[in-house]
């Protein structure tokens, strides 16, 4: 699709899926709502992945991510000089990854408020909603999910 798109309004045209990967927490509330919202108006299935967390082992990983930058930075390609300029002489590229990286953190919906968003859709039995967490992996940082269905 070459135009952008308001997940709140989706074209009947587009079938399918509704997926969002680590981008629900960008939404306020109201527009988080808004698009469960439109997902139940649709009967279309919705997935939301949510790879960041309020946890203590995910903020440490973001609170270390700018070593992960200035280790990475060299192997992107093609590598601007500009790029090294703002990572290692004026280092905003590895301060951007932190603050993003804590906000994204403190941000993300728990499955607490997940069901709260759902639970005011005043939908009824139309919609089978699961929601919660899942380990990644064998570290100790977790990812939320939501997984909403049409019933029938």
């Amino acid at each position: 699709m070459a135009e952008p798109l308001d997940a709140t309004a989706t074209p009947k045209s587009l079938k399918g899926v509704r997926t969002l990967f680590n981008s629900f927490h960008h939404f306020r509330p109201e527009v988080a709502r808004s698009i469960l919202q439109a997902a139940v108006r649709d009967r279309s299935p919705i997935a939301i992945f949510e790879l960041v967390g309020r946890e203590p082992a995910m903020l440490l990983g973001v609170v270390l991510s700018w070593i992960a930058v200035l280790l990475v930075m060299p192997t992107i390609r093609p590598l601007r000089a500009s790029w090294r300029l703002f990572t290692y002489v004026i280092p905003l590229v590895p301060l951007l990854v932190f603050w993003d990286g804590i906000v994204s953190c403190l941000r993300v919906y728990s499955p607490a408020e997940m069901n709260a968003l759902v639970a005011t859709l005043g939908e009824g039995d139309s919609f089978r909603w699961e929601i919660g967490r899942t380990r990644l992996g064998w570290t100790p940082a977790y990812a939320t999910c939501l997984v909403g269905t049409p019933n029938g």
